[in-house]
């Protein structure tokens, strides 16, 4: 069996590939590695793939509304269903916001304001959207008796 010591560029390519996770590769083939180099890499691996979604699940758990961003330009690609299902489970009010809609065409604005009837439309340097997001929040959270509600994003 043979030890070899990876060096920082093949590390930064690991976490930059998340399908080619070359140390279990390693690992599977009988590579020995150096212990802490294999308690890294799992650490790595939790952290990023595994613990992201007990980092979600905390914050919907904490969270009195959960605000989710899509981009304009694109919601279905940025839109996230388990999300979706994770708030509804948690009995939580989602509010959908369009961010970037001064970036989008008019036509397309109008179908994203029939397709998404229930969502906010924002746009951050234009200053549109912005308080009437801000109200409904504040109108969700009144009626759930909630003076200072916490909000998820």
């Amino acid at each position: 069996m043979v030890y070899k010591d990876f060096p920082s560029k093949i590390l930064k390519l690991c976490l930059a590939n998340t399908k080619n996770f070359w140390f279990l590769g390693a690992i599977k083939r009988g590579i020995l590695l150096k212990p802490s180099v294999i308690k890294f890499f799992k650490r790595v691996f939790l952290t990023c793939f595994m613990g992201f979604w007990e980092i979600v699940k905390n914050i919907v758990r904490k969270a009195d509304a959960v605000v989710m961003v899509l981009d304009a330009r694109m919601p279905e690609l940025s839109r996230n269903e388990d999300l979706e299902i994770l708030v509804a489970k948690s009995k939580k009010k989602l509010f959908m916001v369009l961010n970037k809609i001064d970036l989008v065409s008019d036509a397309h604005f109008k179908f994203l304001k029939k397709r998404y009837q229930h969502a906010f439309f924002v746009s951050g340097p234009q200053n549109i959207g912005v308080n009437r997001l801000r109200t409904a929040i504040l109108i969700a959270a009144k009626r759930e008796g909630v003076e200072r509600p916490t909000v998820g994003v």
